[in-house]
């Protein structure tokens, strides 16, 4: 093949592009070109992951003394020693084919054993179900609500793929095999014990509950492996998204604490930003119909799928009027308000709601 020709084309599907990347530090033109390929369908990040497994499994072969020995009898029989034959014809040669050929059929052999992430290893919920999950290692993965998780585990490492949705982690201590959650841009390798990825349109947010995460690019042949790193500590967390990761700040605990409770908490965010949550857990969509109610602001617990107690509180300190559509809810201002107000929930629901940080 011209080398040339093949370091100029675009790779057009998961094993191509997993050469190019590991053959060296990629251009940010080659760069966006493969995620803009991760981007044409959900099915290339899949597909581009099952490349990693595969290579990370024959990595662990290397050193099978099987495996040694059948490459011991391959490299010794490359050359014939019988001077009037061509080595194509030589049995040595022959033999060395063989042999490759048995080294490959082991190697695939155990690929095909290896069990399907696709199909024993897919955690899934619908939306407003939670679901928690013990992992063979007992770690533990609660699933929030519309969540895909894929769970990969290897010899030498536990890999998480949150394909979509948000997922806490709780990881049995194993220092011989790391744990990793990946998305498609972002990968949290566990130093500690217990942390929060959420997957949003906004972007990826890992949070640590407890212990310490370090976060890296999910693939590091790229250039994005220079772009960000971090290590986060108890109650930090970090957002990524556009291609930049922020600064650490203060962790969501009680966010996070509340959906593990089966409850919603706002502390002083936007309506609509409190309505965007709010919908992750119920297929009847609330909606804004008055562009003006964006601008309140809302403090308050709810239980989550709760939509009338959520409908009863904005009617009353938004005097908000809801009109049914189908599978939306449409939000309008009854009349014009000039003065701030807060939604607000009693003391005592709120304090139930959440629990204090470990």
């Amino acid at each position: 093949m011209n080398l040339w020709y093949w370091g100029a084309r675009i790779p057009a599907n998961a094993s191509e592009w997993f050469a190019r990347l590991r053959a060296g530090e990629a251009s940010s033109r080659t760069d966006a070109q493969f995620r803009e390929w991760l981007a044409q369908d959900a099915q290339n990040e899949c597909a581009y992951e099952r490349q990693e497994l595969a290579w990370e499994v024959v990595l662990e072969l290397k050193e099978d003394s099987e495996i040694q020995r059948f490459i011991h009898q391959a490299e010794s029989a490359t050359v014939s020693p019988d001077r009037h034959l061509p080595l194509w014809e030589s049995a040595p040669f022959r033999f060395g084919l063989a042999t490759a050929a048995s080294i490959l059929m082991a190697i695939t052999g155990l690929l095909w054993w290896y069990p399907d992430s696709s199909t024993d290893d897919l955690y899934t919920t619908n939306t407003g179900e939670q679901r928690t999950v013990i992992l063979a290692d007992q770690s533990q993965m609660m699933l929030n609500t519309a969540t895909r998780v894929r769970v990969v585990y290897t010899k030498s490492l536990r890999r998480i793929y949150l394909e979509q949705g948000e997922a806490t982690f709780n990881v049995a201590h194993d220092k011989e095999h790391p744990f990793e959650v990946s998305t498609d841009s972002t990968k949290a390798r566990v130093l500690g014990t217990e942390f929060n990825v959420l997957k949003s349109r906004q972007g990826v947010t890992i949070s640590v509950l407890e212990g310490r995460v370090e976060v890296l690019p999910a693939i590091a042949n790229t250039r994005r492996a220079s772009t960000y790193h971090a290590v986060l500590s108890e109650g930090e967390e970090v957002v990524y998204s556009d291609g930049q990761l922020s600064p650490i700040r203060v962790a969501q605990l009680q966010r996070i604490n509340a959906w593990h409770n089966r409850k919603v908490v706002f502390q002083d965010v936007t309506l609509e930003e409190a309505l965007t949550e709010f919908n992750r857990y119920t297929t009847t969509q609330l909606v804004l119909g008055d562009s003006s109610l964006r601008a309140y602001r809302v403090t308050g617990v709810f239980r989550v799928g709760e939509i009338q107690a959520l409908l009863n509180a904005l009617k009353e300190a938004f005097d908000v009027r809801a009109e049914q559509k189908g599978n939306s809810i449409i939000l309008w201002q009854t009349k014009v308000r000039n003065e701030s107000i807060t939604a607000q929930v009693s003391n005592r629901e709120r304090n139930a709601a959440t629990r204090e940080p470990q």
